[in-house]
């Protein structure tokens, strides 16, 4: 094969692998039994409720087309899962951060962060 064919392929192929990414979401993320059990909620703690610390959630990665998008509610699932995996049932949600462009990159994911508490019943 020439040479010039080869590039053509070479620029052909690489097209192709970026095109099967852009516009790729993260896998959703469904609640476990017991995160189903946390509560999420802007407002402090009620008194006798004990503080196990920050967490912080993820959902997505990668940035622009070399990554997947995350979204709300998978940030959310997630945040719910780890608080209870930790031993929460309250969290303090304190930051939220959608996927943003800061001109060098399109970052893909949906931060949440926040206190975790674990609360009487």
């Amino acid at each position: 094969m020439s040479r010039s064919r080869m590039e053509v392929l070479a620029h052909v192929s690489s097209g192709l692998a970026l095109a099967v990414c852009v516009g790729c979401s993260a896998a959703p993320v469904a609640v476990t039994p017991a995160g189903a059990t946390v509560t999420i909620g802007r407002s402090d703690a009620a008194d006798g409720c004990t503080e196990i610390g920050p967490i912080e959630v993820s959902h997505g990665h990668g940035c622009g087309g070399f990554g997947a998008e995350g979204d709300y509610e998978g940030a959310y699932a997630m945040l719910k899962n780890e608080a209870a995996d930790r031993g929460a049932n309250y969290v303090r949600l304190d930051q939220q951060v959608p996927p943003y462009s800061d001109g060098h990159c399109a970052h893909n994911e949906f931060t949440m962060r926040g206190v975790a508490f674990r609360c009487p019943p």
